[in-house]
């Protein structure tokens, strides 16, 4: 590998000119610090490489982190890493999946700590590491500061005050990693931590711990002295890689109305390619078991003409299932039905009908169209069908909100989740990336991010809400009423069991707004947007609501839905197998089942 994944930060004011292979061999000890908890990358199984790159990269957690083999010991993990917040100063985001920082009226620092033990000489060198999601002007200044907090209950109260600044990241791009030399701070063994700040109003966000590619820390020792190869500048030279090809990060949410919890990419989703499930993944799922033969019955019926006008129309979820099996096993004969199906939606006319009844029924037609490469097939039918679902977007509907957009932007319940999931699918197909950020933006805003987007329009009833002042579409952690909790309550859907009283009505509705949060969710964090992790894990706190509080379990046309939380919190909710599909998806049980 003739560069370095990581250059240290102002490399090229040194002048210094890049080592060698031989010479790093000759120069380089491997007498460094060991970090608590962290185990050497150089002693990694081989089953935790990437077969499809070379040795010098490597997955961990989810996203794959570029390291220097011949640099020894570096790569040494955080034991804590955690953000804060000035507008919620009570509040404790230790298991978020990023840490951000940023100087406005609504402020946010992080705190970062290392334990480092087995030092043997004198420090050299401690350099700290940091995976941009979002890039910004100025990426923070790094502090010390006392040890005194950790990161299940730091909050921006009772956090410990900043020290002396020991390092500046400078300009930082997404997509990756900046360094900055820290070497004032660490001494030897010992706890060391730093707090992060910034003077700008412009985000920069990094991942944390429980993002995949958290902080590291690099300790030298006089024995080893020699430096990474690298070229000019504070950043490594090429883009952190994702699997399957990668997806390029969501934009920068600071280039907009800055959101409260990120809407920014992950340092690597799961799968790139796909807007649902993408071939790599699609090869591994069984042809065998309840779950595929339920699809696969599914997909050899006849589906009937689309009718994206009616709101009940099934069409829909059998060309998906169709989809779904081609994509599996190269039958051409589905494929043709996809492709005729898509055909119908292209020559449908012009859109009469409700935006609910547009937002149940395009985003299963968008998928198939990914899924079975219509582009490739029918690059003609693609063009026409690009040029549709483009125009769906803002076409007029009647009897409620005046577009899928409009819808989007107003319902905060199952009418605006169901099309929010259509104006996904449309805006991942299409690569409409300014598209899909804002869709990003009124999503977190209706997990209860009131800062990201609070412009929905609330029924008369705020009864479930946590704080009638502030409603949103999901309640915070934590939030009880009268005694009983209401976390993870969605208000504008719960309120059509009646106004609230207890024990809660099983209220169907939920679900139903759940069917468009999760195709929403899994198209944005397949584009790298962090939703399942934003609000505290809102969408499995809702989960955890109907099942503990309600004691009402996804049964229907929602029995797909669980598949979907198990797969991405990893829990184990009831999740019936075969499962039946929803108005806008399904089949979860055999995409994403265990």
């Amino acid at each position: 590998m003739e560069k370095s994944d990581f250059l240290p930060h102002n490399r090229a004011k040194r002048g210094t000119a890049p080592l060698k292979r031989k010479e790093r061999k000759a120069h380089v000890l491997r007498n460094l610090a060991i970090i608590s908890g962290a185990a050497l990358l150089a002693a990694c199984s081989p089953g935790t490489l990437d077969g499809d790159d070379d040795d010098t990269t490597l997955h961990w957690g989810e996203a794959r982190v570029p390291y220097s083999a011949e640099v020894g010991g570096v790569q040494l993990s955080a034991v804590a890493d955690v953000r804060i917040k000035s507008s919620y100063p009570d509040r404790n985001y230790g298991d978020s999946d990023h840490l951000r920082v940023r100087q406005r009226s609504v402020a946010y620092r992080s705190y970062i700590k290392f334990v480092v033990t087995g030092v043997v000489g004198t420090v050299t060198s401690a350099k700290l590491a940091l995976y941009v999601l979002n890039g910004s002007p100025d990426g923070g200044t790094v502090h010390t500061t006392s040890n005194s907090w950790s990161e299940g209950s730091i909050t921006w109260r009772n956090a410990p005050p900043l020290g002396a600044a020991v390092g500046v990241a400078g300009e930082v791009e997404e997509r990756r990693w900046v360094v900055i030399d820290v070497t004032d701070a660490v001494g030897g063994n010992g706890t060391y931590s730093f707090a992060l700040r910034s003077s700008s109003r412009n985000s920069a966000y990094y991942s944390s711990r429980e993002g995949g590619s958290g902080p590291v820390l690099f300790v030298s020792t006089e024995s080893a002295q020699a430096e990474p190869d690298s070229g000019a500048g504070s950043q490594d030279s090429g883009e952190a890689p994702m699997l399957d090809g990668g997806v390029p990060p969501g934009p920068d949410p600071d280039s907009g109305p800055d959101p409260d919890s990120s809407p920014g990419p992950d340092a690597g989703p799961p799968q790139a390619a796909g807007i649902w499930i993408g071939p790599q993944e699609l090869a591994k799922r069984p042809t065998s078991g309840p779950a595929w033969q339920e699809l696969s019955k599914r997909a050899s019926a006849s589906c009937g003409t689309p009718d994206l006008s009616d709101q009940e129309d099934s069409t829909n979820v059998c060309v998906l299932a169709k989809a779904l099996v081609y994509a599996r096993t190269g039958q051409t004969g589905h494929r043709a039905d996809v492709l005729a199906a898509l055909t119908s939606v292209v020559n449908s006319g012009t859109y009469n009908g409700r935006a609910l009844a547009l937002g149940r029924e395009l985003g299963a037609y968008v998928i198939a169209a990914d899924l079975v490469d219509l582009k490739a097939a029918d690059p003609a039918l693609d063009g026409k069908f690009r040029a549709k679902i483009k125009e769906l977007l803002t076409t007029p509907t009647h009897s409620g909100p005046s577009s899928l957009v409009e819808c989007h932007e107003k319902r905060p319940n199952n009418w605006g989740t169901h099309c929010g999931g259509a104006r996904a699918a449309v805006a991942a197909y299409l690569g409409d990336k300014a598209e899909l950020a804002r869709t990003a933006q009124v999503f977190l805003g209706w997990l209860g991010d009131r800062s990201s987007y609070a412009g929905f329009k609330y029924g008369d009833d705020l009864s479930w809400q946590c704080d009638p002042a502030k409603p949103v579409g999901i309640n915070p952690k934590g939030c009880t009423k009268s005694g009983h909790d209401i976390d993870g309550v969605i208000p504008d859907d719960q309120r059509r069991g009646g106004s609230f009283s207890w024990p809660p009505p099983k209220e169907n509705y939920v679900y139903e707004a759940m069917q468009g949060a999760l195709m929403q969710a899994v198209i944005l964090h397949r584009a790298g947007y962090a939703v399942f992790a934003a609000e505290d894990q809102a969408l499995r706190r809702v989960f955890d609501w109907t099942h503990q509080q309600a004691s009402f379990p996804a049964v229907g046309d929602d029995t797909w839905q669980p598949h979907l939380i198990n797969h991405f919190y990893n829990s184990s909710f009831p999740a019936p197998v075969p499962s039946k599909p929803g108005k806008n998806m399904g089949f979860a049980d055999w995409t994403h089942g265990s």
